[in-house]
């Protein structure tokens, strides 16, 4: 005789109805997208995402399906991932845009340059010159990319203790 093999759970077993419950679930869902972007789907593994998730493999068998889950993270890291790569080249293609115009109207231009802050490492995207002399950088970004409090902080401090001049330049 031969028997049906089931197929995996890809939903809960039971919806979270108490807090605690929720927290758990969320916690889970955040761990597995960790542990994926940290060592890929390959090599993610249930002890790894229940250590980071801080709960018992119980848990996380009981939690969720993990397999359904597994989907999930899946799909929302590829997506977010598929956006930050087509941000990315847009913006690239503005900052290129930007800076070949510059070199038009005759200034000296670098991009991706590297600055040091007391905050961290700061990758201008233009520095312009004119005739050997630096004049500041630009942070270019397109629609609604952005531009990140710890950037503005680096870019304060460039500006006001540097006297590098750190403006915006947005595509919409």
């Amino acid at each position: 005789m031969v028997s049906a093999r089931k197929a995996p759970r890809t939903s809960p077993r039971k919806s979270p109805t108490q807090s605690r419950s929720q927290i758990t679930v969320d916690a889970i869902l955040s761990a597995s997208g960790q542990v994926l972007v940290e060592h890929g789907y390959e090599g993610m593994t249930t002890n790894q995402v229940a250590r980071v998730a801080g709960v018992s493999i119980g848990s996380l068998y009981r939690s969720s399906s993990f397999i359904g889950t597994m989907r999930r993270v899946a799909r929302g890291v590829a997506r977010e991932t598929a956006q930050v790569t087509l941000n990315r080249v847009a913006g690239n293609a503005f900052r290129d845009q930007l800076a070949g115009l510059l070199r038009q109207a005759g200034r000296q231009v670098e991009t991706e340059v590297y600055k040091r802050t007391p905050f961290g490492r700061r990758y201008i995207d233009i520095e312009v010159s004119m005739g050997g002399k630096v004049l500041g950088g630009i942070e270019t970004k397109v629609g609604a990319s952005r531009y990140k409090p710890l950037q503005q902080l680096k870019d304060w401090w460039l500006t006001n203790i540097e006297n590098y001049p750190v403006n915006l330049a947005r595509q919409p």
